[in-house]
């Protein structure tokens, strides 16, 4: 599979794809305008050849959608983009890391305690699979996790992995190398 299929899905734990008869839409919302520009905006101009529109909505997020007629996709990008975060399974090794990358960059936080060797990656996601399969994924890579929750979150409840101390997190973001470099420049 094509590295962005992969990261495109785990970004779009904090997305939606609508099935529209004919077409496909694409939305991903995001505080940070120049990841969605720079990241997410070139996997679906490509796969879409649109370019993808980015709006600021009235909560003062930003919100980056495109529309794409079926006809014009593969059936095996359609089923991707279509399936269900929490039913998704990657056959090798770099498709899992790729997804790990898009899914931190859209779900994921880095967090500095008091301390410096308090430091931690938290990622949340409402489907518990979705962190199960994650946290299966990086044992395979000898970064250790633990899923917590549920929690309540408004309406919905919320699972969150954890990945502790400095050396996992060091580890993590070496192996997995987040492509939203705001979120660990404003981390270190």
């Amino acid at each position: 599979m094509e590295v962005n299929l992969a990261y495109l899905k785990g970004a779009l734990a904090d997305g939606h794809v609508y099935n529209l008869n004919s077409r496909i839409r694409v939305v991903l919302r995001q505080k940070d305008k120049s990841w969605l520009e720079y990241s997410i905006a070139p996997i679906l101009k490509e796969i879409s050849n649109k370019e993808p529109k980015i709006i600021r909505t009235s909560d003062g997020v930003h919100m980056i959608y495109v529309y794409i007629h079926k006809n014009s996709l593969k059936q095996e990008l359609i089923n991707l983009l279509l399936s269900p975060l929490n039913e998704i399974r990657f056959s090798n090794e770099k498709d899992e890391i790729n997804f790990i990358r898009g899914f931190f960059d859209a779900e994921g936080s880095l967090y500095s305690g008091a301390r410096k060797s308090d430091r931690r990656i938290i990622m949340y996601q409402k489907e518990k699979e979705v962190l199960e399969y994650i946290r299966d994924t990086l044992n395979k890579m000898n970064i250790p996790s633990k899923i917590y929750g549920p929690y309540k979150n408004g309406k919905n409840y919320i699972y969150r992995l954890i990945i502790f101390t400095k050396k996992n997190v060091e580890k993590f973001l070496k192996e997995i190398n987040p492509s939203n470099k705001i979120k660990i420049l404003n981390w270190c």
